[in-house]
């Protein structure tokens, strides 16, 4: 009967913040080959990741943080090119297709304006000292433009399973990317909830409250094998 009881208490927590994910320290990229399939490899030092967070500054946020600012809404960036792998794409037929697509994050690199945030970030939220790196394998390319011309932007979405502290979910990104010669460049976007990957928004009681909704943004620079 106890095991019962805990088998159940473990998945109505699964259920709740995710379902539990493979380190991906052990992953090793794996790209596609074929004769129409071109790979495109990552040039971090040209990409950057990171996420926004909006949050809101209350009436005693300037006393009890002990600096200057304006109350009101703001948005938190954090950024970090610490960031590697690859998109596949299939030239079988006159629109590409996707071949596949993976990327890791070192996700303790991040940076925002303030040095204690970061650290708090890391120790105590996303808890990147103990899970450091992201990972996000798509699975499906969809509305991809028929019409497409190589040289011009286009928009689609990329779905995939996103990994992050310990948590596996399923993410949908909204692209707008250019292909031209050997080089795919590329802008990314995607949401959600903080209490998703199983912790609450940080807060300052009185000073400053953030929103659980939040975004993750990849811009990415590949250039072909």
């Amino acid at each position: 009967m106890k095991r019962t009881l805990s088998l159940l208490i473990l998945s109505l927590f699964l259920v709740a913040c995710g379902s539990p994910a493979i380190d991906p320290a052990t992953i090793t990229f794996a790209p596609p080959t074929g004769a129409t399939v071109t790979v495109y490899q990552v040039d971090a030092a040209a990409s950057g990741a990171g996420y926004i967070a909006h949050e809101y500054f209350l009436e005693q946020s300037e006393t009890i943080l002990g600096r200057k600012r304006t109350t009101g809404e703001a948005f938190t960036r954090s950024t970090t090119n610490a960031i590697e792998g690859y998109i596949a794409l299939d030239f079988a037929s006159d629109v590409p297709t996707l071949a596949g697509a993976e990327f890791k994050v070192d996700i303790t690199t991040l940076k925002t304006n303030r040095v204690e945030r970061d650290a708090e970030i890391r120790q105590s939220f996303l808890r990147s000292n103990e899970w450091p790196l992201a990972y996000f394998k798509a699975t499906e390319m969809t509305g991809f433009p028929a019409d497409y011309v190589e040289g011009q932007e286009v928009a689609f979405q990329l779905k995939g399973d996103m990994v992050i502290r310990n948590v596996t979910l399923p993410l949908t990104f909204d692209v707008n990317a250019t292909l031209a010669a050997d080089t795919l460049t590329g802008a990314a976007l995607t949401n959600l909830n903080m209490t998703d990957l199983g912790f609450d928004p940080p807060k300052i009681i009185a000073a400053v409250e953030v929103e659980d909704l939040f975004s993750i943004w990849v811009d990415l620079v590949a250039v072909a094998e």
